[in-house]
């Protein structure tokens, strides 16, 4: 490790940064639920405005939920992905910038999903 890739927060107790890693994994898992979910919702305004608009929907109905549902399933699939693999991440680059910033990327990403489908209601 080098003096450059040492975060700022090596100032800090080692044992404050593992618990601050460890809140912000937590975080990572329960904004990323938060994004599946709406992501779901975002899926399914969009296919019953642009897809099924000019169709009877309640004949198109078991095609939207299993459209969802594949989609829940690969953004699930990938979430738990990232969830492992920042977490093994972190623990072999623990107190350096990149592993910090991969927790800043990633809660970021999760809160962008958030807001565009909450600014959408």
């Amino acid at each position: 490790m080098t003096g450059q890739e040492v975060a700022k927060t090596d100032k800090l107790p080692v044992g404050l940064q593992a618990g601050l890693a460890v809140f912000l994994w937590l975080a990572s898992v329960v904004l990323g639920g938060l994004a599946i979910y709406y992501l779901r919702e975002i899926a399914l305004v969009l296919f019953t405005t642009f897809i099924i608009r000019d169709r009877n929907p309640a004949s198109f109905y078991s095609e939207a939920v299993t459209l969802i549902n594949w989609l829940t399933f690969v953004v699930a699939l990938v979430l738990v992905i990232y969830i492992v693999g920042s977490g093994e991440y972190h623990l072999k680059h623990f107190r350096e910038r990149s592993s910090w910033l991969l927790f800043a990327w990633g809660l970021g990403v999760e809160l962008v999903i958030i807001a565009i489908a909450l600014f959408m209601t």
